[in-house]
């Protein structure tokens, strides 16, 4: 199991989502915090049940319907925010960073 993320680091989430939430809330954009599946698929006809590349961003932005589903995201989110730490960096900075990449994620920050 692994253990839940630091107080500071909720802090940060949600200080990140409540602004981001105002900023957008007057546009088709939904935020969304941890815990939300994102479903990135390999190719556009790939079905739930075989889409292995399923990621829970600490922060999503999804712009329109389209994406959004019961089950959280399916597809690339037009913005994911990673608050870091460093039992996480390198998950961050590489792999989640490359995976995003070639998923068509618009843009990634990492905090």
């Amino acid at each position: 199991m692994v253990p839940s993320p630091s107080r500071q680091h909720q802090e940060v989430v949600m200080a990140l989502s409540a602004t981001l939430y105002q900023a957008l809330r007057k546009h088709p954009c939904r935020v969304y915090t941890v815990p939300l599946d994102v479903r990135l698929a390999n190719n556009q006809d790939e079905k739930d049940a075989h889409i292995t590349n399923v990621v829970q961003p600490d922060i999503v932005v999804v712009y329109g319907p389209a994406k959004l589903d019961d089950r959280g995201v399916k597809g690339a989110p037009d913005l994911i925010i990673e608050v870091t730490s460093p039992s996480t960096a390198a998950n961050d900075y590489i792999r989640k960073r490359k995976l995003y990449e070639q998923h068509g994620v618009k843009e990634y920050w990492v905090v």
